[in-house]
């Protein structure tokens, strides 16, 4: 009768264990780069927010897949590198993600290797001018910082970014 009932309680620890492992371990686990898209007649600096699968394969065998990342906001500054004086601050009006609403300021973010993107800013090579892409507001030649704060679940990630703006071709880069 004792080790009947040791054995039932060693199950039900395996099974809850195998419960929390998905809680535990498949969190979202959001990380932030910048990417440059040559589109025709000019290129879009872009900020590209992923949440990338679990690679492990033991884990996958037990069924553990990364949760998506919800009610994601995302604030960015550009600033001016030397002065730091602020040319333009705000919530990220749409995050495009491959799945969702391309409009959505809250947005869902999957687990995926392909990222949900917002635009930072943008260059059309007929007019050589930068542009902030909220705003449209024309940035002058220069060194800028990109300061981009994504809140997501209990999440709180930080990054800063340099980009350039110049005369020549290709009038934006990152830096």
């Amino acid at each position: 009768m004792v080790v009947a009932a040791l054995i039932i309680s060693i199950v039900a620890l395996v099974l809850a264990v195998i419960a929390l492992l998905p809680i535990m371990l498949g969190k979202p686990k959001l990380t932030l780069e910048f990417s440059v898209n040559e589109i025709e007649g000019g290129r879009i600096l872009s900020c590209d927010a992923f949440n990338l699968p679990i690679r492990s394969r033991l884990l996958n065998q037990f069924g553990i897949k990364r949760l998506p990342a919800e009610d994601v906001v995302v604030r960015y500054s550009i600033e001016e590198y030397e002065s730091q004086r602020v040319i333009h601050t705000g919530i990220v009006p749409n995050i495009k993600t491959w799945n969702g609403r391309a409009d959505a300021i809250r947005a869902t973010i999957p687990s995926s290797f392909i990222p949900s993107q917002f635009e930072v800013a943008f260059v059309k090579y007929d007019d050589r001018k930068t542009r902030e892409f909220s705003t449209k507001t024309i940035l002058p030649i220069g060194k800028y910082v990109v300061k981009v704060t994504v809140l997501a679940q209990e999440k709180h990630i930080e990054r800063e970014k340099l980009f350039i703006v110049k005369s020549q071709h290709p009038f934006a880069s990152w830096g």
